[in-house]
């Protein structure tokens, strides 16, 4: 069946197609990289339920097969017009702009197919002005591309990017895609249609967090947020709102949903992170007075620098979770917060910022000190840091002596 350039019926197992209406959709979407077909036909098949994806290539071909439910056939008629009318579902919104962004790769054909076992439907595509679809029984769906004398896109180097929040296996050329480990310690999360895992995020003088955005288990794109501490989340929203080329988020309620979502899990994390935390923090105290180690905290380097930045992270997480010791004790992960030994004594042994807030109260001022002493109950300083984070807490409060 060829289509010329007046929209044609073509009985009753062929459909409607306008090859201008097909160009429009083309010109008014396009992916940010060509081969990003891939991570559409992805979503299509997270969307389908599926629980094992196999991708296999050549340098002239690309065949992607997943099981899951069958694709319909008013989502394989007319891509062009999924893309232009309203009311379609996100899965053949994926499909079909997969399939016009592959088009623009100049494939030789693309083949799709699709059904359950017992019946089933084949759409060939040769180019923007031939397309067919006809019975043909199969079981699952499969998406073939055939690049012809043309060489392929590279589509591989998007694996690298798709993997971490898909629920099925994914399996490419006969082996399975590792998945991607995440920093530790971390905490993961369902609240709804929102999935994720959120960990440490050290961005240096910046406190912003990171949320690296998926919908239907693909990436959308990596934002920078405001949140209670300073995190970086792995995040699937499957109602999240995309503009136009699908690989952004709107910036609308439903973000703002997934941000408040992620912020809530804030203190979740560092009640993960204390687990570890204390009992270094304690054990290094006894021995920060050591020259070479009272410098690596002081610069942030060698060997006290895993601790320098866990007890940072540790500090803009208070600055941004804690109010007031009463209203926040009912609270495990506050309190917790609140008893945490974030400071070292003048004296030896570690302070927390309970104690500190208890002794604002009662003096009036926090007392600290750069050096070390055999008595008294000032915070020791060694490093700037420690100045800074006490600054931030206690304002116009703190006061030098010694």
């Amino acid at each position: 069946m060829r289509m010329g350039g007046d929209e044609v019926h073509v009985g009753s197992g062929g459909f409607r197609v306008h090859p201008r209406k097909a160009m429009e959709v083309l010109s008014r979407y396009q992916l940010p990289a060509p081969a990003m077909f891939l991570d559409l036909w992805l979503r299509c098949a997270h969307a389908s339920g599926a629980s094992r994806i196999r991708i296999d290539g050549s340098a002239r071909g690309l065949c992607v097969r997943f099981d899951g439910r069958p694709l319909l056939e008013e989502e394989l008629r007319d891509p062009s017009a999924i893309l232009l009318g309203g009311g379609a579902s996100a899965r053949s919104r994926d499909l079909a702009f997969g399939l016009l962004g592959v088009l623009r790769t100049a494939p030789a054909s693309v083949t799709v197919f699709s059904g359950d076992g017992q019946a089933g439907r084949r759409l060939w595509m040769l180019g923007l002005e031939s397309w067919g679809i006809e019975s043909a029984p199969f079981r699952g769906t499969a998406i073939e591309v055939d690049w012809g004398a043309s060489p392929a896109p590279d589509w591989r180097a998007r694996l690298g990017f798709l993997p971490a929040m898909l629920l099925a296996m994914v399996e490419v050329d006969e082996r399975l895609l590792a998945l991607p480990e995440y920093p530790i310690p971390n905490v993961s999360f369902r609240r709804g249609r929102v999935r994720g895992t959120l960990f440490m995020h050290h961005s240096g003088a910046s406190l912003e967090s990171r949320l690296d955005l998926h919908r239907a288990g693909i990436p959308v794109e990596s934002i920078a947020a405001r949140l209670p501490a300073p995190v970086r989340a792995v995040v699937n929203d499957e109602a999240l709102e995309l503009d136009a080329s699908q690989f952004a988020a709107i910036r609308g309620r439903r973000l703002a949903l997934v941000e408040r979502i992620v912020g809530a899990r804030c203190k979740d994390l560092a009640l993960r992170v204390l687990e570890g935390f204390r009992p270094r923090m304690q054990a290094f105290a006894e021995r920060v007075r050591e020259p070479a180690l009272r410098r690596s905290w002081a610069e942030g380097l060698g060997q006290a620098e895993p601790l320098a930045r866990e007890t940072e992270w540790l500090r803009h997480a208070a600055d941004g979770l804690l109010g007031l010791p009463e209203e926040d004790c009912a609270d495990p992960a506050l309190s917790a917060l609140w008893s945490a030994p974030l400071f070292f004594g003048a004296a030896g042994g570690t302070v927390s910022l309970a104690q500190l807030e208890a002794q604002s109260r009662a003096l009036g001022c926090v007392p600290f000190q750069r050096r070390p002493s055999q008595s008294g109950q000032r915070v020791w300083c060694p490093s700037y840091r420690d100045v800074a984070a006490l600054t931030r807490r206690f304002g116009a409060r703190i006061r030098e002596e010694g």
